[in-house]
């Protein structure tokens, strides 16, 4: 029997659950046995990597998916500047009720 009278409170639980890790059990009011897991590695780095990361993974395309149309959005603006702003062609005549013409029209693209 080992002497835990010197080592503390922290000692004396470290102690324990050593003694848990290394036999499954210590003399105590709560003695268990650590059963065993079975399996302890899958068959497949794919399928331990699906196991443990798919959430995530499902988060992320889905995340992807939906900022898709706001990437495009935004690459519309500058080919929408260069194209009619700057080039002067088709240019509409009115957005949301306003007259625009060259100078304004780019104006409100650039502050989009």
């Amino acid at each position: 029997m080992v002497n835990l009278d010197g080592i503390g409170r922290l000692g004396r639980l470290w102690y324990k659950c050593r003694i848990i890790a290394l036999h499954g059990c210590f003399s105590g009011p709560f003695c268990f046995k650590i059963k065993p897991l079975g399996k302890t590695m899958e068959r497949s780095i794919y399928k331990y990597i699906l196991k443990h990361t798919l959430r995530g993974q499902l988060f992320l395309l889905l995340l992807s998916g939906i900022s898709m149309p706001l990437v495009y959005l935004g690459l519309m603006v500058p080919k929408e500047i260069i194209n009619k702003a700057i080039g002067g062609q088709n240019i509409p005549d009115a957005i949301f009720g306003f007259e625009v013409d060259q100078v304004r029209y780019l104006l409100v693209l650039c502050a989009i």
